[in-house]
């Protein structure tokens, strides 16, 4: 995260650039409370977005992280997705046969529910250790020999060794990416081992005019450029750095400790620094063009569904003023089932829901699962319009 005005990547002082603000978005999306009052309540914080000019860096210069929780019951996966888990599952696979085999060892660092780490030590690794706050504190499925450490990465678990380090969406919610990745660095300094790193990819987001992807709990945003500038900041040679996951919507990054010192610091191409400029003027517009959409078809009188209350959804819910009258929130994660949305308290539903009161118009928050949403609303019968953010 920025300090003061000094970018926590290059250390530079006098390179940044303010390029867009958005005010009061849930400050929690991977929280989801059962009681509404508690939900209407939860925090909700501001993005001042600033970009270093030096190395492409961009954070969030009002970031304050005590408004944030990742301890228990945080829960933010997207495995009950086919279409997520078949990238997972393929990744884990490719990250197996390059780094992986008998008396490997991988860490991931932010490991969530643990899945995709599990999900590595089946594809060929012969153990792992993951770390996070909200790590299962309990027994790992049959069959993997998998550790789990129920904290934040910190000094802690500086002794620990692997061939192999993986941190995936992970990176952008801590307050100080430099020493996160320099201590993962250290992590397999002693070994002909990897980094391996994964994060929403801003240009992408820029790009795209996606500010429901704008996620406070987001201290840092990353290109693939800026994310390999990272990696020479901490001493590895990047190997590869480049766009991942359905339409790039996730940029990676895989670095080793280098033998000699890295190369310098480069500097972000012009077109990045003048999309970022770009999505700060039309981001009002973009809210305001929803909010037209949205206050015209419950002005038709047409039953709405939104299907999506992730980290996307709960933007739109919080941004687009009319979403507010919408009746009918609906996720595929059991964990949001049951849950409230922020600030509106407006009940998440399962998709089952919708037979009760089928909807002449679903908006899916993430394009993504457009066919995805498709065949499961078919599945039950229901055929609307869909529109995608």
């Amino acid at each position: 995260m920025w300090r003061q005005d000094c970018c926590p990547i290059c250390g530079s002082s006098g390179d940044r650039c303010d390029v867009a603000t958005v005010r009061g978005i849930p400050a929690r999306v991977g929280i989801v409370s059962r009681d509404r009052d508690e939900a209407v309540a939860l925090p909700k914080g501001d993005l001042q977005l600033a970009l270093c000019r030096r190395c492409g860096y961009v954070g969030n210069a009002a970031f304050d992280p005590s408004l944030l929780y990742f301890g228990p019951g945080y829960e933010a996966s997207l495995h009950q997705s086919p279409t997520y888990r078949r990238f997972l599952d393929a990744l884990a696979d490719g990250l197996a046969r390059r780094f992986g085999g008998p008396n490997k060892q991988v860490l991931e660092i932010g490991c969530g529910s643990g899945y995709f780490l599990e999900r590595l030590v089946s594809a060929g690794f012969q153990a792992g250790i993951g770390i996070d706050p909200a790590a299962p504190r309990g027994r790992p499925r049959a069959g993997a020999d998998v550790t789990y450490i129920p904290e934040p990465y910190d000094d802690r678990q500086r002794h620990i060794r692997a061939d192999l380090v993986c941190c995936r969406h992970t990176l952008h919610a801590m307050v100080d990416p430099l020493a996160v990745v320099t201590q993962a660095r250290g992590a397999v300094a002693d070994t002909r081992g990897a980094v391996y790193l994964e994060v929403p990819n801003a240009n992408d987001i820029f790009a795209q005019g996606a500010v429901w992807r704008l996620m406070y709990e987001y201290a840092s945003y990353f290109t693939n450029h800026s994310l390999a500038n990272l990696l020479r900041a901490c001493e590895c040679s990047v190997i590869e750095a480049g766009p991942c996951f359905e339409g790039g919507q996730y940029v990676s990054a895989i670095g080793e400790p280098a033998e000699q010192p890295a190369a310098k610091i480069d500097p972000p191409p012009a077109a990045f620094l003048a999309s970022a400029e770009a999505f700060g003027r039309g981001l009002s517009a973009t809210v305001q063009s929803w909010e037209v959409v949205v206050r015209g078809l419950l002005d038709e009188g047409r039953r709405v569904a939104i299907w999506g209350a992730g980290g996307r959804g709960l933007n739109f819910l919080t941004l687009v003023p009319s979403c507010r009258e919408v009746k009918h929130i609906v996720d595929i994660g059991p964990q949001r089932q049951g849950g409230f949305v922020p600030e509106s308290g407006q009940l998440i539903e399962a998709p089952e829901s919708l037979i009760r009161q089928p909807p002449d118009t679903v908006i899916v928050t993430n394009a993504t699962y457009l066919d995805e949403v498709r065949t499961q609303l078919a599945d039950l019968g229901l055929e609307p319009e869909l529109l995608t953010l």
